[in-house]
């Protein structure tokens, strides 16, 4: 892949945030959830993912856009 670049991901990013820390639930009460846990080496299934609700404020600030990358610092 010769049109690939090597930089710092700092330098590739608008922002890195750690993210949204709340507790999920089952209810479609806001929008969909990702955890770390939802995350798994094969595929994301979005239909497993749970929903959260809180300030409409912190949720806009760390959802998801399109072409958005997640990189999960833990987890399995």
């Amino acid at each position: 892949m010769t049109d690939w670049i090597s930089c710092r991901l700092a330098d590739a990013c608008q922002s890195i945030d750690y993210g949204l820390t709340a507790s999920a639930t089952l209810v479609p009460t806001g929008p969909k959830f990702l955890r770390i846990t939802d995350i798994v080496s094969t595929a994301l299934d979005w239909t497993c993912v749970p929903y959260v609700a809180g300030d409409m404020r912190e949720l806009e600030r760390y959802k998801l856009d399109h072409n958005d990358i997640v990189i999960a610092r833990t987890g399995a």
